[in-house]
């Protein structure tokens, strides 16, 4: 049985922390939070997120009530023209939040 060198160690406990480091949970309608701060927290996280030469390139459009619900609407609208039903189901479930 070979040991494991440093290095593949290293790359072991990395690849462990990273699967530990992925959360996904669902924001629904009702959030205790002012916009204001939810906009401060959500700029915070696109600047601090890596990106390639530390090129900052990542771009977000925050809509909030009835703007939001006005996305969603075009959204299905537009899908309804090209997935005939299929992607009803989930438009309808990211409208829900």
């Amino acid at each position: 049985m070979e040991l494991p060198t440093e290095k593949s160690a290293s790359r072991s406990m990395m690849a462990q922390l990273l699967a530990k480091r992925r959360t996904q949970y669902s924001l629904g309608k009702n959030i205790a939070l002012p916009d204001e701060e939810i906009d401060a927290l959500i700029r915070e996280a696109v600047r601090l997120s890596p990106s390639a030469f530390n090129s900052q390139s990542s771009r977000v459009v925050i809509l909030h009530r009835d703007e939001n619900r006005k996305l969603w609407d075009i959204v299905k609208s537009e899908l309804s023209h090209i997935v005939d039903g299929e992607g009803e189901r989930p438009a309808k479930a990211f409208s829900l939040g």
